[in-house]
């Protein structure tokens, strides 16, 4: 699967790059477009968190009522019935159950303004030996910031950008960061390129996780997958093959991806939202662009989850699995396009949404 996978990949990264289109900015969905509001997040289970026990002459209609600036509630469950492909978190189910915490995960895929505005307080020499080091990431496919919108989701960061942008979302809104140097050292992993840091500082790759931690982190692969199949074993999108449908004759209603028996043309990244949500409140669940789960599929090599916007249905499904060496650091030790993103992770078509813990 990894050499079909990649394959693909490779000319995917050329047209993702090297195409200079115009973005459409019209969509059904325009009304919804609006930011995650990341510091005003409740902690508590909503109210109405019943919501999502829905039936199936509901099945279309989202649970956006369990919507908390921004983030939706996912009520945690046992899985004990086989799902998915070979290797994803609930193929085996049956035999071994997995049960998923309650956490709150983002609605949208985080946005190129949302990146940029933590990477700024971030970034600033005002914060002295706490001053974080990471990547810039682009604006969607556009690493010309003079093309697309602010609300095309952040691309061309790698798994490390992201955990460590985390910690800097959390610290800015002054929650625990998740990623720490050590178990025992109780500093926050604040730079993504382990070449910097002498110290060992910058060693994202081995940060310490601390699950009690009530700040900003990746969602773990079985997160994700339950997130996209609606949050809820026992309605009937939790069997679907894409996020929100199991038509494909529907599927570009839901996702920014390529449908090849509709002839659809996808030249860009999609704003946030441009999509209709699935069950649950998520949107860009399948498609819009690649995203970074925490979880290692080997020692080097991390999980992305959802497809991207240059990729064919199949690879947009909810059980798909992509992952990519994360080892290595900086573009500058790249020779080609294909090794940014086959060694790197970096990618116009790879970001990520965040997820925090409930009741913490």
């Amino acid at each position: 699967m990894k050499k079909n996978f990649l394959s693909v990949m490779g000319g995917g990264i050329a047209l993702a790059l090297f195409i200079a289109v115009s973005c459409s900015n019209g969509s059904d969905y325009k009304d919804y477009q609006e930011e995650t509001n990341f510091s005003q997040i409740t902690s508590e289970e909503p109210s109405n968190n019943e919501s999502n026990s829905q039936n199936k002459n509901t099945e279309k209609t989202s649970s956006n009522e369990n919507n908390s600036n921004g983030f939706v509630y996912i009520k945690g469950g046992t899985v004990s019935k086989n799902v998915g492909k070979e290797g994803c978190p609930f193929y085996n189910a049956s035999e071994t159950p997995v049960t998923i915490e309650s956490f709150y995960i983002a609605e949208i895929e985080t946005t190129y303004k949302k990146w940029l505005e933590v990477y700024e307080w971030a970034t600033s020499d005002e914060r002295g030996e706490e001053k974080y080091t990471l990547n810039e990431g682009w604006q969607g496919n556009y690493g010309d910031k003079s093309n697309g919108t602010p609300l095309m989701p952040v691309t061309f960061l790698s798994w490390r950008d992201a955990i460590v942008w985390c910690n800097a979302a959390s610290e800015m809104d002054k929650l625990e960061p998740v990623y720490l140097i050590s178990e025992t050292d109780n500093i926050p992993v604040r730079q993504a390129e382990t070449s910097n840091v002498a110290s060992g500082l910058g060693k994202a790759e081995k940060a310490y996780v601390n699950k009690s931690a009530n700040g900003y982190r990746l969602p773990t692969e079985a997160e994700w997958e339950y997130a996209a199949r609606g949050g809820n074993p026992n309605i009937e999108s939790w069997n679907y093959d894409y996020s929100g449908t199991n038509n494909i004759e529907e599927l570009i209603d839901y996702a920014v991806c390529i449908v090849s028996n509709l002839k659809n043309i996808v030249t860009n990244t999609a704003e946030v939202k441009s999509k209709k949500p699935n069950y649950a409140g998520l949107y860009d669940m399948s498609g819009n662009v690649w995203e970074w789960c925490y979880d290692k599929y080997s020692t080097t090599e991390r999980i992305f989850r959802g497809g991207g916007w240059i990729y064919s249905a199949n690879f947009c499904t909810v059980d798909y699995r992509g992952y990519v060496d994360n080892l290595k650091n900086s573009s500058a030790d790249a020779v080609t396009i294909i090794d940014l993103y086959q060694v790197y992770g970096k990618s116009s078509d790879v970001g990520f949404r965040v997820v925090r813990n409930a009741n913490k």
